[in-house]
């Protein structure tokens, strides 16, 4: 029998196809089911690569046959009393372990390769999981070895998919112990959360444009009617802009499908959450503060919860040098804090906001 024919295929120094043909049959023949079978496959592989790189090798397998021994036979044989008693031939007991341990090495090395080939360059949550799921990885993931290289091949990989797919690449990672692979999960979920907020931040700073084109379109087409009139004495109506609708819209990319109509906070199903809202400060996030009869609250229309601020008065500040980061001013008998956008206080301040050369009120 000829490594090829182990293999199942014809004679070749592709690479890439002796990898595939082994793959193919190490599903077919387990290491615990077929061990001898998964040994000689993997001695024949050993062979096709160095063939492959041009090197000389025996095609032909030996098959390996156990001498059969019948249990009644017994070997008589004239031995002299005194050579009887020459002590046996000490066996190295490290020599032996050395031999196993390369063996060992050997295999796994083979297993990852068969493993990772069949992988794409892209891994996604449900690749991960298939994986960790599979035979093979099941059969060595007790080995410390084995999970070793599994984990550097993992490394070389790109991670895709959404913040909750990414959640649960990490978890499978961190249940089998791939801490360095979970870093740069992390990494990738992370550089997710960015291009995400830059996303929503372009989509708020096309609606301003949209909404400021519209309006200087708007004001051109007045002043061009008002040059064709005779009458110089009409003048030009102000235009009506709804602020809190055009708030409104520029905050729509966070608010998670809710939205303020008619004095009332409405989700995303337009069921009423909040009535009788006369004031709103919308925060470039997912959280809206309202003022409605019962005071000042703060919204997170993410997690559909809402935390009572009990303050005199609330209004929207940003640190100067911060262009980003929003944070809540709070007002309680003549008293300033700075707290963050659900009301955890994070300082007491000094004077009013408007008055501090740190800090800017942002008012609509």
């Amino acid at each position: 029998m000829t490594i090829w024919t182990i293999l199942g295929i014809e004679p070749t120094q592709n690479k890439k196809e002796i990898k595939k043909a082994y793959a193919k049959m190490a599903k077919v023949y387990h290491p615990e089911t077929h061990p001898e079978q998964f040994e000689q496959l993997q001695e024949a592989y050993q062979k096709a690569l160095e063939y492959a790189k041009g090197n000389p090798v025996h095609q032909e397998e030996p098959v390996k046959v156990e001498p059969e021994i019948k249990p009644e036979t017994h070997l008589e044989f004239d031995v002299d009393p005194i050579e009887s008693n020459v002590p046996p031939i000490p066996r190295s007991k490290e020599l032996f372990q050395e031999t196993k341990e390369t063996n060992k090495t050997d295999n796994n090395q083979y297993v990852v390769e068969n493993i990772v080939s069949s992988l794409p360059k892209k891994i996604d949550a449900t690749t991960l999981k298939d994986l960790f799921e599979n035979s093979l990885v099941q059969t060595y993931k007790s080995d410390p070895i084995f999970c070793g290289k599994l984990e550097k091949a993992l490394i070389k990989k790109t991670f895709i998919g959404t913040y909750e797919e990414f959640q649960v690449m990490l978890k499978l990672l961190d249940e089998h112990g791939f801490i360095q692979a979970k870093k740069k999960v992390q990494k990738f979920q992370n550089a997710y959360l960015v291009s995400s907020k830059q996303s929503k931040v372009y989509r708020a700073i096309f609606i301003i444009v949209v909404i400021a084109v519209s309006g200087a379109l708007t004001l051109f087409m007045q002043n061009i009617e008002d040059d064709s009139e005779p009458d110089d004495t009409k003048q030009v109506e102000p235009l009506d802009i709804d602020t809190d609708k055009t708030m409104n819209q520029l905050n729509e990319p966070f608010l998670n499908g809710f939205t303020i109509k008619d004095g009332s906070l409405i989700d995303e199903n337009d069921h009423v959450v909040i009535e009788n809202i006369d004031d709103v400060i919308y925060t470039m996030s997912n959280y809206i503060v309202i003022h409605n009869d019962q005071g000042y609250l703060s919204y997170d229309t993410k997690t559909k919860t809402s935390v009572n601020l009990e303050y005199n008065d609330v209004v929207l500040v940003q640190r100067k040098e911060e262009t980003t980061t929003y944070y809540l001013g709070l007002n309680q008998d003549g008293t300033w804090y700075l707290s963050d956008l659900q009301g955890n206080v994070l300082e007491q301040l000094a004077e009013d906001p408007s008055l501090s050369n740190d800090l800017e009120v942002i008012e609509y």
